[in-house]
């Protein structure tokens, strides 16, 4: 059972961080309050479900000492041999220069449409409709309500 754990201490580690940040942030006043609390909230959310989710199966099946001996899982990165790990930082660096090149509104519909239709097989639309409303969400977040400025690439 080496790691059955792990996803729990790791989403534990983050509740405790995610809880932090919030006190932390609620001694800053409302304005400089809005982002670490944007952040902090769905982290908190996101953390405390996966922790309950692990606890909760790591109880319901608890596999034999005798049942993994000699059973080796490999993950898609040592079965692909390194390629899932090289199209990770591939789709990175692309990510950073389009951002670059256009700014982080054009690239944010841009990409993550490629992404979908591309790495997680949706169809475009789904993956353009989801997209934009992303999008749409994240300039509402960040430029309307925070008031941050977003770059603008070097072709804006």
């Amino acid at each position: 059972m080496k790691g059955a754990y792990s996803k729990s201490y790791f989403a534990g580690a983050v509740l405790i961080a995610g809880l932090a940040f919030i006190i932390v942030a609620a001694g800053y006043d409302s304005k400089a309050r809005l982002m670490p609390v944007i952040v902090a909230l769905p982290t908190v959310a996101l953390a405390a479900y996966l922790l309950v989710r692990e606890l909760a199966g790591n109880k319901k099946a608890k596999p034999s000492e005798e049942a993994d001996q000699g059973v080796e899982f490999k993950g898609p990165q040592e079965v692909a041999g390194g390629l899932v790990t090289f199209k990770i930082f591939l789709s990175l660096a692309v990510f950073a220069a389009a951002v670059f090149l256009l700014g982080f509104i054009p690239t944010i519909p841009l990409f993550l449409s490629g992404f979908l239709i591309l790495i997680s097989r949706k169809k475009a639309l789904t993956a353009v409709i989801f997209s934009l409303a992303f999008t749409a969400v994240i300039y509402a977040l960040f430029v309307v309500l925070l008031n941050a400025q977003m770059y603008k690439g070097l072709l804006f």
